[in-house]
């Protein structure tokens, strides 16, 4: 028998969006907000959550949904300035290790430290015992290293002065946390790479690997504090890039803060948080770095560390740039977000990302400011095996095909530093050879009340050695509208069935900052297993909508209209449902719940009296499954 549910819409208003460019067009038009003055992170401090937080789940906790697992929980939402950091480990016998910021309270975050959870084939450690630091004093932005010669965890986190310290708030040096076997045991914490005098900056924003009896640590130094008076200079670079090499067997280290060849002042005026990236394979080592205002430049090393060639992959036009020099672009320059990505394949060839950047000066002679595009949608990549191009990797769909990505407003609010549309990619390569790329992308019309949009985790793979890449799939778009899925990170190996992911999620929009301080938490740390299946079936992220076989939604009918409208459903069995509708803001404008609604085809049959014209989304949900359709008032 069917059944019609009268559904009563009260009238809204909706606003008309500026829309974003063409898919391909080089920036937004000028004197949008959408180009606006570049973020140049050169050695800002690391930012905390606001003092007040809200528990058992704050406004800036998302529920996590059926198919992930949660494995911790923190009040700092900010987990890098820049590129992705090594955060999830595959391990032997299936096994996975992850790591993140944590910290069990907002403002000065004292408890901030190295959070750590551990998969044993079967369960993850306890959620609250994970959730806490590992270290004895606060630390942050912790990078994942397994020994495999050794079977020990390695976790590199980096130290800022408690109050107990000469100096609070400088930064400390780099905390070594080290633990015999896999999960379960006893961290023992060491602080290294230090510098003897208080008032010195010391190196942070730590990532290091192991490639052999070695382990290669990249560090950039800072002196953002304004306590921190002296300024450290290497090779005449200021707060620079370093490197430090230590050896396992002898428990020494072998080099400490060293630049690495041609990264000097004739290229680079100073350095910059968390533009950097890692990766080893056997003996070889490689290292990437990138900016809106450096070159793209690679660091190879086939011995483990010991010595290194430097590859120019895209050298910036303006050497060693420095705004407060006013050197002139004289034109648009294709530049790289500071969102590096690096991976060594099966033969020791390196492949690299970075999202897409362009920066451009205005023109006024007296104004030390530059501009960036941040409507850049695309990834960068660059193959060592084809040393001569640079390929582009598609960005973010433009899910309703109309030739332009309605994506709001990005502003101080919603930016995450310089990222743009398609941003910090992190990579993985399988067992036969394919390899994977996941990064953060907005999400087409998923706009929050103040016109800014939702971050997913999007995926794209190639079967080819890069020769070519699929279309990008959005991870989490099970989640449905106004969640935000950020600083992912994949296991650079993986099974030959699954991807391993983790990631952050939220329910504002951007990273909390004195521009959005409604963001609080807690916030959750989320394990994501993907079916490699469903990723070349190209079903990853909407199996359950195009797999389901418990309901099915089809097109409102008419489509546009005008008043009245009816959704056909149809069950498998009587269920509970529910069904909302949002505009094109994300804002939730019509919730309802349907109990016992029988197996079958009924209608649901919508009255939206006044709404006004415009496009909206309409949702049925069921047993744990959302499907979302596309509908028109005219």
């Amino acid at each position: 028998m069917k059944r019609i549910y009268m559904l009563s819409l009260a009238a809204i208003t909706t606003v008309a969006l500026a829309q974003a460019p063409k898919i391909g067009a080089p920036k937004f038009p000028a004197g949008t907000k959408n180009d606006v003055p570049a973020q140049v992170f050169k050695t800002t401090n690391d930012v905390s959550v606001p003092s007040v937080v809200k528990q058992n789940g704050g406004s800036g906790k998302a529920s996590i949904g059926t198919k992930a697992t949660l494995m911790g929980v923190t009040q700092n939402d900010l987990q890098s300035n820049g590129a992705t950091y090594s955060r999830i480990t595959y391990l032997p016998g299936g096994k996975l290790s992850v790591t993140w910021t944590t910290a069990q309270e907002g403002g000065s975050s004292v408890s901030r430290g190295a959070g750590y959870n551990h998969f044993d084939g079967t369960n993850w450690m306890n959620i609250a015992q994970a959730s806490l630091r590992i270290e004895p004093k606060r630390t942050g932005f912790p990078n994942m290293i397994y020994n495999p010669t050794t079977n020990q965890e390695i976790i590199l986190s980096h130290i800022i002065q408690s109050a107990t310290d000469p100096i609070p708030g400088n930064s400390g040096g780099i905390m070594f946390n080290i633990k015999s076997g896999v999960g379960a045991g006893t961290w023992t914490s060491n602080a290294v790479l230090t510098e003897t005098d208080p008032l010195m900056p010391t190196q942070i924003w730590c990532r290091g690997v192991v490639s052999g009896d070695y382990m290669v640590v990249i560090a950039n130094f800072t002196d953002s504090n304004a306590s921190q008076i002296k300024h450290k200079r290497i090779n005449g670079v200021r707060n620079p890039l370093v490197y430090s090499r230590y050896q396992f067997s002898t428990s020494t280290w072998l080099v400490q803060s060293a630049c690495l060849p041609g990264y000097d002042s004739t290229r680079y005026a100073d350095g910059s948080a968390d533009n950097y990236a890692i990766d080893a394979s056997g003996n070889n080592v490689a290292i990437i770095q990138g900016g809106s205002t450096d070159d793209v430049a690679m660091w190879k090393s086939t011995d483990n560390g010991a010595t290194w060639t430097k590859t120019m992959i895209r050298a910036f036009p303006i050497p060693a740039f420095n705004p407060s020099e006013r050197p002139r672009m004289l034109d648009t320059t294709t530049t790289c977000d500071g969102g590096v990505n690096i991976i060594l394949d099966g033969t020791g060839k390196a492949h690299c990302f970075w999202g897409r950047l362009r920066v451009y000066d205005d023109g006024d002679s007296t104004n030390t400011t530059y501009y960036i595009s941040l409507g850049m949608n695309s990834l960068d990549y660059w193959y060592e095996g084809n040393p001569d191009s640079i390929k582009s990797i598609s960005g973010i769909p433009d899910i309703d095909n109309d030739g332009s990505l309605n994506v709001g407003t990005i502003d101080a609010r919603t930016r995450y530093g310089n990222s743009t549309l398609a941003t910090r990619p992190s990579s993985c390569i399988g067992p036969d050879g394919t390899m994977y790329v996941i990064f953060s992308g907005l999400t087409e019309n998923d706009l929050d009340g103040s016109n800014g949009c939702f971050r997913d985790v999007y995926i794209t793979y190639s079967t080819n050695n890069g020769a070519t890449w699929s279309d990008p799939q959005n991870l989490t778009q099970w989640r449905g509208f106004n969640n935000e899925e950020m600083f992912a990170s994949i296991t650079r190996s993986t099974d030959a069935n699954n991807l391993h992911i983790s990631f952050m999620t939220s329910g504002i929009v951007g990273p909390y900052s004195t521009n959005n301080t409604g963001k609080v938490g807690p916030f959750d740390i989320v394990y994501l297993k993907v079916p490699i299946a469903d990723v070349k079936a190209g079903t990853a992220g909407v199996k359950e909508i195009k797999n389901n076989t418990m309901f099915s939604i089809e097109q409102n009918f008419p489509n546009p209209f005008n008043g009245n409208t009816t959704i056909p459903v149809v069950f498998k069995n009587t269920t509970n449902a529910s069904v909302s509708i949002v505009n094109m803001l994300g804002e939730t404008v019509y919730s309802n719940k349907f109990n016992r609604v029988p197996s079958g085809r009924s209608n649901i049959e919508i009255n939206t009296g006044n709404m006004s014209a415009g496009v909206y989304f309409y949702s049925v949900e069921a047993d744990g499954i959302k499907v979302t359709k596309k509908m028109i008032v005219d």
